[in-house]
């Protein structure tokens, strides 16, 4: 895994700080019987620091739960203040967690698209700091590196947390 990261760390692209943030963003949040961290990654997806005419959120629902109107509840709070956001639930689960990615897709008026897991709480930067990729016409798509959320919580943690800092640093393993 060294070699690789040595052999590449060339390739890693630099763009300016001052960058004109002007792409529509779709981000898709999909979900299926996430009632405990529905409410924490809309509200986490709705800090992040970018214009809010410049996002569309789609969450898309699969869940045969109560998840269904805890989504449906924030989904209208968030509305209310101003976020273009939609529940998009569907008539059968065809094809699980990518169907509910294609059919959003479909759907999206984003230029471009970020997809966050339910377990996934997105920095308020996240956007400004993987946009300024695009820049470079050969990039097509960007993955960023996540972090626990439990980190601390047993030792088992800390070697998932760690193992997981090396394999997405990219010379920069202890920013957040």
């Amino acid at each position: 895994m060294l070699f690789y990261h040595r052999k590449y760390i060339k390739n890693i692209p630099t763009f300016d700080e001052v960058l004109e943030y002007n792409k529509k963003v779709t981000i898709q949040l999909p979900l299926y019987n996430e009632q405990y961290v529905a409410e924490r990654l809309i509200d986490s997806v709705c800090k992040i620091d970018y214009p809010k005419d410049l996002m569309e959120i789609q969450v898309l629902d699969d869940s045969t739960d109560i998840t269904t109107d805890i989504v449906k509840n924030i989904v209208n709070k968030k509305k209310l203040e101003g976020f273009d956001i939609t529940q998009i639930r569907r008539e059968n689960r065809k094809g699980y967690k990518a169907g509910a990615l294609k059919e959003g897709l479909q759907k999206a008026t984003g230029e471009l698209i970020a997809i966050f897991d339910a377990d996934f709480v997105p920095s308020t930067d996240f956007l400004k700091k993987t946009l300024g990729y695009f820049i470079n016409p050969k990039i097509g798509m960007v993955q960023s590196r996540w972090e626990h959320l439990n980190e601390d919580y047993s030792i088992l943690t800390k070697i998932q947390a760690l193992a997981f800092k090396r394999t997405f640093c990219n010379g920069t393993a202890n920013q957040k």
